[in-house]
């Protein structure tokens, strides 16, 4: 029995064009949304003797193969078999601090799609994708087995803030199919290579087309920053309720719920540190609920512009 596989083409991607001055002793990022098209490294090729593969790294702010610790790159891997081999699995090996990204893998055979996203395109198949430091794999359940005329996979990953400046090999892959003498389907180092630099401070939301009335989610990132460094988040000079009390994580990133109560263009502001701190600010626009704004309902508050994930907020 042979399982037929796929990859949606990558989307382009929301970026922030992020501005940065120095003043003081202080670091001030101001970003703004925009849209920027995925540039990409490689592909690197190569082939064993029951497939040839094809293995390549992109992403929004990819430039010439550099690429900022926290930004999120795709990889994608093309298999093609020969003869009538069929596929086992695909695994994916790099560096270590590379985090997959959850429900962002996709692989496409035979003009059907797969994805562990539960709101993604095509099939719904998370038992087939696995994962662990330094690693990713999509598997065909049981005995079965891909048609790899081709089958191309992609997976997201976050750049983390562990891997060292500089050249960095990307990885490389390794797969198992139905010819069981094959030789040279290992190529742990094939690359592609990037080149690391510093991280940028920014501000994100999530989902980007946020409405009023739903939760938001504001993601402070400072790549450079240090874990449990205290974060003060304001919304136009105001701090959010349920939002205090923020500190970097282990990733060197905090996460925090808004629900605007009514549309509009907003400034998100948050300082990160206290010796040195780095202030980064970020435009949002929220758009209006289909059912309205919180604010126009009967019975509802319609005083406070937002709501935390906790409360209102306070503040001059």
């Amino acid at each position: 029995m042979h399982v037929n596989l796929p990859v949606t083409s990558l989307a382009r991607r929301t970026a922030a064009a992020v501005l940065t001055t120095a003043a003081a002793a202080a670091l001030v990022v101001t970003g703004a949304p925009g849209i920027s098209a995925a540039d990409v490294v490689g592909p690197i090729n190569g082939e064993s003797d029951a497939a040839s593969f094809q293995r390549s790294v992109s992403g929004p702010s990819l430039v010439g193969g550099t690429v900022a610790r926290g930004d999120v790159v795709t990889i994608t891997n093309k298999l093609s078999r020969k003869m009538a081999w069929l596929v086992y699995s695909i695994k994916d090996t790099h560096p270590t601090c590379f985090e997959a990204v959850p429900n962002t893998s996709t692989w496409k055979v035979n003009g059907k799609t797969y994805t562990n996203d539960p709101e993604g395109e095509g099939t719904k198949a998370p038992g087939e994708f696995s994962s662990g430091a330094g690693w990713a794999m999509i598997d065909a359940p049981g005995a079965n087995s891909w048609q790899a005329d081709p089958l191309i996979w992609t997976q997201d990953y976050l750049v983390g803030s562990s891997c060292e400046l500089g050249p960095l090999n990307s990885g490389g892959l390794e797969w198992s199919t139905t010819w069981a003498f094959e030789s040279g389907n290992t190529r742990p180092f094939v690359g592609p290579m990037l080149n690391v630099v510093a991280g940028r401070p920014s501000i994100t939301i999530n989902p980007t087309d946020a409405l009023a009335a739903n939760d938001v989610f504001l993601t402070v990132s400072h790549p450079e920053g240090v874990p449990g460094a205290p974060v003060v988040l304001t919304i136009d000079g105001k701090t959010v309720d349920g939002c205090g009390n923020l500190k970097l994580d282990g990733n060197r990133r905090v996460t925090c719920t808004w629900v605007p109560k009514k549309k509009g263009d907003y400034t998100v502001k948050a300082v990160v540190g206290t010796d040195s701190p780095v202030t980064i600010t970020q435009k949002v626009h929220i758009n209006d609920s289909p059912a309205g704004s919180l604010g126009a309902l009967p019975g509802l508050d319609s005083g406070s512009l937002y709501t935390g994930s906790l409360g209102g907020l306070s503040g001059s």
